[in-house]
């Protein structure tokens, strides 16, 4: 979510990028919480490892998902660690996801934070 906010012009739509991540991190909070409440509130040990063992299932969907496009280009970045560009170029995962702007107030060089929700006119992108 910070790194949508940070790198709106990495996006077609930066909310769009800010709003998925902040609903899988619902996501995962809920099936965490959820996890909780039925711990807490079963009776026998079978029935609370059989809970506990029904939620990680739902837990791991996304994982399920991520199969299914196992021959997409940006899965294949993330399980490699690069992928081919449509240039032809070697593009690694570190240098797509390398933070080049931040909004916090502990940015270690001035030239990488946003002024007016903007990045220093000074910054060197690639």
């Amino acid at each position: 979510m910070k790194y949508a906010i940070n790198h709106p012009w990495k996006f077609e739509s930066w909310a769009t990028a800010f709003w998925i991540g902040f609903f899988q991190m619902g996501a995962v909070v809920s099936v965490e919480l959820v996890n909780l409440a039925v711990l807490i509130t079963n009776e026998t040990l079978k029935s609370t490892i059989m809970n506990f063992l029904a939620l990680v299932i739902i837990s791991e969907f996304d994982d399920y998902l991520f199969v299914t496009v196992k021959r997409d280009p940006l899965s294949r970045l993330i399980v490699k660690g690069e992928i081919e560009w449509f240039s032809g170029q070697i593009r690694t995962l570190e240098e797509i996801t390398l933070i080049e702007t931040t909004s916090s107030g502990d940015a270690r060089f001035p030239i990488n934070t946003l002024k007016d929700g903007q990045p220093s006119p000074n910054a060197e992108y690639f």
